[in-house]
């Protein structure tokens, strides 16, 4: 009988290992690294967060939703600027022994409030709001090292709709609006638990 408890343990065991091998963790939480956005430097216009926070859920390990976070702030004396990014990825998941393929699409939403000195209006600031929704087909692989970290990367083809406003007081100021179409990519690092 203890032979057959230990024999039958055993099994269990083996088994939820070639299970575990076969299925993805559902919760993991990771960085999106990037150097900057191209966006910024294209339009001269206000940095938004490059690098940001994934939330990662898989459900049975064929759809994956990653919620996305994003801060930056910055400040010297005479110019401050503070920006989030709340972003939504959605992907169906290919997976093939430890390399997973997700296809699907993403949206965004950055706001981001500037304020700088004016010179010619004594100690009045100078205030910006840029406003971005985007939204755009997204590729990616993802290599698993073991059960708990992967490493991925990722392209998408994004649209993005800017408004911009400020407190200027000249006769003809009003808010800009802009749109345009551009690639993104990305590092992943994600710890899965």
């Amino acid at each position: 009988m203890r032979k057959l408890l230990i024999t039958s343990l055993l099994l269990c065991i083996i088994t939820l290992g070639y299970a575990q091998q076969d299925s993805i963790r559902k919760f993991g939480i990771g960085l999106h690294v990037e150097q900057f956005k191209l966006i910024d430097l294209g339009l001269n216009s206000s940095i938004i967060p490059s690098n940001k926070i994934i939330f990662t859920y898989n459900y049975k390990s064929t759809y994956r939703i990653e919620p996305v976070f994003g801060l930056i702030r910055y400040k010297r004396d005479d110019y401050q600027s503070t920006g989030y990014h709340l972003g939504l990825g959605n992907y169906f998941l290919l997976k093939k022994e430890r390399t997973l393929i997700h296809l699907g699409f993403k949206v965004g939403y950055d706001n981001v409030y500037e304020e700088r000195d004016r010179y010619d209006y004594g100690s009045e600031k100078l205030q910006e709001r840029e406003t971005r929704l985007s939204i755009g087909p997204s590729i990616g692989g993802e290599y698993l090292f073991g059960n708990h970290f992967s490493i991925a990367g990722e392209i998408g083809l994004f649209y993005f709709k800017s408004t911009q406003k400020d407190n200027q007081d000249t006769y003809d100021s009003e808010d800009s609006k802009s749109s345009y179409l551009l690639t993104d990519t990305g590092l992943i690092l994600r710890f899965y638990f």
